[in-house]
């Protein structure tokens, strides 16, 4: 807990108020969420954006498209910070001033890739 704190991260369980609702809603959802961070009202209205991580060119081209029209329009982005189409929402929402979501699959401790490790700054940082 004390490495948590120092981290910036909390523990909350699907019981607690910042639960996401819609979360709730699926099929054996976890009982234990970490943040960095917090979730607004705006995260209500979210797209996930998941995808390959050897994108085309034209895939690259088609998701920065889509998510910058969507960051615009105050949808909140939400991917893993993948490489290929999952870095690219990421970046493309940032870019856009837009808010982005990353789930890791790991834990928030452990970036992966390495190579996202300034990503993810951006993303947690202030503002986000």
């Amino acid at each position: 807990m004390e490495r948590m704190g120092k981290a910036g991260v909390r523990a909350f369980t699907w019981n607690n108020a910042e639960y996401p609702s819609a979360l709730k809603e699926i099929y054996d959802p976890p009982s234990v969420k970490y943040l960095k961070g917090a979730f607004t009202e705006r995260d209500a209205h979210g797209v996930a954006v998941i995808g390959t991580r050897r994108a085309t060119a034209y895939g690259r081209e088609a998701c920065a498209a889509l998510v910058k029209d969507l960051a615009i329009a105050g949808i909140t982005i939400i991917s893993g910070l993948a490489k290929g189409i999952d870095g690219i929402a990421h970046r493309t929402t940032i870019e856009a001033v837009g808010r982005t979501i990353a789930v890791l699959g790991s834990g928030l401790d452990v970036v992966y890739p390495a190579g996202h490790r300034s990503l993810a700054q951006k993303i947690s940082g202030p503002g986000y």
